[in-house]
């Protein structure tokens, strides 16, 4: 996807929200409203403040969604305590911090994790999570990702053009330094 100056983004084929449109094929704008393309979903519905599907009643609305220092310092933990290309079971190695805030999965939205599949049909989930090369570099610092994602339906419609490192996310409550050396906050 480029944006409308001709830049290409590292987001595939998601937009960038701010100064470039959503793509026509996925959704359409008409005077505030959205579009998708199944049949389901072609019912002009106004996403931004939400309303509720007239065919099937659910609550239809984007959500704008952010890495703040609960998922911070999850990607912090998990590049700090897995090798390279390895699964976690975070049920029971995690620490509380961890398993309490159940924020794992926000860093899928940014590509900075991925799930193992789940082929137990009696649980929600695996449980195993890998880092990505992408998330091993917003941990250490490397890279600034777009500051928000923006989400419908569990699935990414695209990022905000501002952009924000884990320093920013992990904001004045954390010692980024601390918590790469396996100090501080994280591990309680």
């Amino acid at each position: 996807m480029r944006t409308k100056d001709g830049n290409a983004n590292d987001y595939g084929d998601l937009p960038m929200f701010g100064a470039v449109s959503m793509p026509d094929s996925a959704i359409e704008a008409e005077e505030g409203k959205v579009k998708t393309p199944t049949l389901k979903d072609s019912i002009p519905l106004d996403l931004e403040n939400g309303e509720h599907c007239p065919t099937c009643g659910q609550f239809a609305k984007r959500y704008k969604r952010s890495i703040t220092s609960g998922p911070a310092r999850i990607a912090i933990w998990l590049s700090s305590n897995s090798a390279h290309d390895e699964w976690v079971h975070a049920p029971s190695v995690a620490p509380r911090h961890v398993l309490r805030s159940n924020e794992i999965s926000r860093l899928k939205l940014w590509g900075l994790v991925e799930e193992k599949e789940n082929t137990a049909t009696s649980k929600k989930c695996s449980g195993f999570w890998k880092i990505t090369e992408k998330g091993r570099d917003y941990a250490g610092k490397k890279i600034k990702l777009p500051k928000h994602c923006y989400v419908y339906h569990k699935e990414v419609l695209g990022f905000s053009e501002e952009t924000a490192d884990i320093v920013d996310a992990l904001g004045d409550h954390f010692d980024y330094r601390e918590l790469m050396r396996g100090e501080g906050k994280i591990y309680e």
